[in-house]
């Protein structure tokens, strides 16, 4: 029954295509049903809606869908359908597979004994055929480890079939734990190569298993000559690093070292650099690998002035001529090391996520980068380390023309924020203020506090187009700050949020200071901003004096007031710092401020669109939230007809 409804609603779609009437030609429509039927990439596509299948995961096991077994089912009932529908259904089925075991059981001789499968007779060339038909349809391959053994004298039958080759469409290839790999089963992988395939991905190397993984990608580079991304992690040495220079195609390259218990070889990065095609580079270094800088290449400070800085070069420099994106992660030691030796003339992209660095206060002191890179085409850069790493990097980086910049910092406490805070803002407005259009600053830990002598530096800032401040502290005369030191007449977004001390010490903002947004930012369109939701009677008395003043005209068209900021789960934040939003206490209100609070707001800003409550929702009564957007709402409505600006 089952069979017969997803057959008829098959067919509903393409039309009736049974034996019989699939020669039978329509003379009106024939013609293009029989151009659809011969196309097989246009049927492919159609079925490839059927497959809910998980995408790809390199570096990771796909966990399939618990449904997916029985989901497949309306591919296989598509195929049967008829006849033209069986090659694209059974290519959309079989594409991606995960195990090697659901091939090797269309060998029709298999049985198993014990832990070990093996076949009832001597394998014939047509047991083979079945194998065949459908391993050619494979473009994803994930090689997992398996505890059940594969009798050598399959293998052998697999791997001397000179009539086919075992995987002649294989694409994208992922060991994601290549060191469990069975000894039994190391054969299975010498039949993996092909000459179509694109991406390689193998992790979990060990010492043990290294130069089997050396092995693998020879013979890989030596079958393909299109790999265009290579993903390589475990415990490497250059018994592995060394085979990878030799993907002359390569594009993107992603090398993951964990603990090796020895030095990062530098020498890699001569050998990689020769790769002409490398357009994206990710070095992640376990905090526990040494980086070895070599005998031959002294780390030099280089000139101090800036016009012979531009002309320098360090003794020893890889040069990636077509290299675009660079990510780092490992010490702030190794990273500094890395930057020495890369040369990166059109670098569009870094991203540097840091570990904590040294932790001692003494070895801290001391950590002083004295060379900077620069990037002169650099137009995006983000840091998410310790603070005391962060600052070192920016120390490092010199980018006249970066117009985007976002540092998040972790693992920073209340009595060294003060320094390092102005160290960091003081970095980016001296260097990199020119061309800068996005500054995103964000704490992860709680007593990150931006004080309100550092606030002095962002009038620099003159093509500032985004700002987004979210830290667990700000001054309350933040904005009063600001406001004396010049106009930001190109802001158009800003976010100030302010974390938990806003509980239990004065808030920083309340809603009258946006009287003073509207004259530090003419040209603001979207406001985020976290306010006291406890409204004194101070506040409402400034509000409806402001009411009574002439219209701002101002042309904000979205704002939207924020609860305190959550501390962000990551590796350098405990989780016992995070607040459950559930167990926090209601803000009390007052039903007679609405109606004040409404008219200011609409007063201020008679072009808005949007006003959103939603993240408050959790402090003030919901039906609160509601009556300020409907007494909002209509008093726009009333001012509509009477307002130039609107």
């Amino acid at each position: 029954m089952l069979l017969r409804d997803s057959m008829s609603s098959t067919r509903s779609i393409f039309g009736s295509f049974d034996g019989e009437s699939a020669h039978q030609v329509d003379p009106d429509g024939g013609s293009a049903r029989s151009q659809v039927l011969g196309n097989q990439d246009l049927l492919e596509l159609a079925f490839s809606f059927f497959d809910i299948h998980p995408k790809h995961i390199l570096f990771s096991p796909v966990k399939l869908n618990k449904n997916y077994r029985s989901d497949s089912k309306y591919l296989l009932w598509a195929s049967m359908t008829c006849k033209a529908f069986f090659e694209p259904a059974m290519n959309v089925l079989w594409r991606s597979v995960d195990e090697w075991m659901p091939l090797i059981k269309l060998i029709p001789t298999l049985i198993k004994q014990g832990n070990v499968y093996t076949t009832s007779r001597s394998i014939r060339q047509k047991d083979m055929q079945r194998f065949h038909v459908y391993a050619r349809r494979i473009r994803h391959l994930q090689f997992i480890g398996s505890t059940h053994h594969l009798s050598y004298h399959i293998i052998r039958s697999i791997s001397q079939n000179r009539q086919f080759k075992t995987f002649p469409t294989l694409q994208i290839l992922s060991i994601p734990r290549f060191g469990s790999i069975v000894p039994e089963n190391v054969p299975l992988l010498y039949l993996l190569p092909s000459s179509t395939l694109s991406k390689v991905s193998i992790a979990g190397v060990n010492p043990a298993s290294e130069v089997l993984a050396a092995s693998l990608l020879r013979a890989i580079r030596v079958e393909s000559e299109i790999v265009t991304e290579v993903k390589l992690e475990g415990k490497l040495t250059t018994t592995s690093l060394d085979v990878i220079h030799e993907f002359r195609t390569l594009q993107t390259l992603h090398i993951s070292i964990q603990d090796n218990g020895g030095a990062f070889p530098s020498q890699f990065l001569k050998e990689i650099s020769e790769t002409t095609s490398l357009k994206s580079l990710t070095l992640r270094l376990d905090s526990r690998v040494v980086f070895n800088a070599g005998e031959d290449e002294p780390l030099d400070s280089g000139p101090r002035n800036r016009s012979q800085r531009k002309s320098w070069r360090p003794n020893f420099r890889s040069t990636f001529s077509t290299l675009n994106t660079l990510e780092l992660l490992g010490s702030a030691v190794a990273v500094k090391g890395i930057l020495h030796l890369v040369f990166a003339p059109h670098l569009k992209g870094i991203n540097e996520p840091l570990d904590s660095g040294p932790r001692n206060r003494s070895q801290r002191k001391s950590w002083r980068p004295n060379f900077r890179s620069t990037f002169s085409t650099l137009n995006t850069l983000e840091l998410l380390g310790s603070a005391v790493a962060v600052k070192g990097i920016l120390h490092l980086v010199f980018a006249p023309h970066l117009k985007g910049i976002s540092i998040i910092l972790a693992n920073l406490g209340s009595i060294e924020s003060y320094d390092i805070m102005c160290g960091c803002i003081q970095r980016i407005a001296v260097d990199m203020a020119d061309c800068l259009e996005s500054i995103q600053i964000t704490s992860l830990s709680p007593g990150v506090r931006l004080p309100r002598q550092t606030l002095s530096w962002f009038h620099v800032f003159k093509r500032l187009k985004t700002m987004q401040i979210m830290v667990d502290t700000l001054p309350k005369d933040a904005i009063s700050v600001l406001v004396p030191l010049r106009q930001w007449a190109t802001l158009e977004t800003l976010k100030l949020q302010v974390g938990q001390a806003s509980l239990t010490v004065p808030p920083s903002f309340s809603l009258s200071h946006m009287t003073l947004l509207v004259m530090l930012c003419p040209t603001l369109r979207a406001l985020a901003i976290s306010v006291s939701l406890t409204f004194l009677r101070e506040d409402i008395k400034s509000m409806r004096e402001e009411i009574t003043k002439g219209c701002s005209c101002h042309k904000l068209r979205t704002l939207e007031l924020l609860p305190p900021v959550d501390p962000i789960p990551s590796p350098y934040c405990s989780e016992d710092a995070i607040t459950d939003k559930s167990s926090r206490s209601k803000v009390g209100f007052s039903y007679q401020d609405i109606f004040t609070i409404s008219r200011f707001v609409d007063h201020l800003f008679p072009c808005l669109t949007k006003m959103d409550l939603s993240q408050i929702v959790y402090t003030m009564d919901i039906g609160w939230c509601e009556d300020v957007m409907l007494t909002l709402k209509q008093l726009q409505e009333v001012r509509r007809d009477k307002h130039r600006c609107v």
